[in-house]
């Protein structure tokens, strides 16, 4: 017999082991149309083609902007932007507005920090 979530007593019967739960298993294999789970992918997964020095240098810069901000580093930009920004070396805010996950609001707080980590020259505020 099915328990529901709303009868208590059977619930509880459970939890003190005195009422065993059956159900099955997952064969392995998902069913037709589902799809899976996300899942975090590990550094090595990652395929990255760009500038290891620039990834290195604007990873750097977004720590300490973290540090100074008090906010985890993956608010200010995910380590997939920053590929790409590494990858692509956009040379303007414009370019730097088409790269994923820096909109209006990221390209105005952290575009010229980020512009001037790819053209090589002095971050703002430094």
């Amino acid at each position: 017999p099915l328990i529901g979530l709303g009868d208590a007593g059977a619930v509880r019967a459970v939890y003190r082991g005195e009422r065993r739960v059956e159900g099955r298993l997952p064969t392995g294999r998902p069913e037709a149309g589902a799809t899976p789970g996300r899942r975090r992918r590990d550094a090595s997964e990652t395929v990255f083609e760009g500038d290891p020095q620039l990834f290195a240098a604007l990873r750097a810069w977004r720590r300490a902007e973290a540090i100074r901000q008090k906010a985890p580093p993956y608010v200010i930009f995910s380590d997939r932007t920053l590929a790409e920004i590494a990858t692509r070396k956009p040379a303007d805010a414009a370019a730097l507005s088409r790269v994923s996950g820096v909109g209006e609001s990221k390209l105005a707080r952290y575009g010229p920090a980020v512009l001037a980590l790819v053209t090589g020259e002095v971050p703002p505020g430094d």
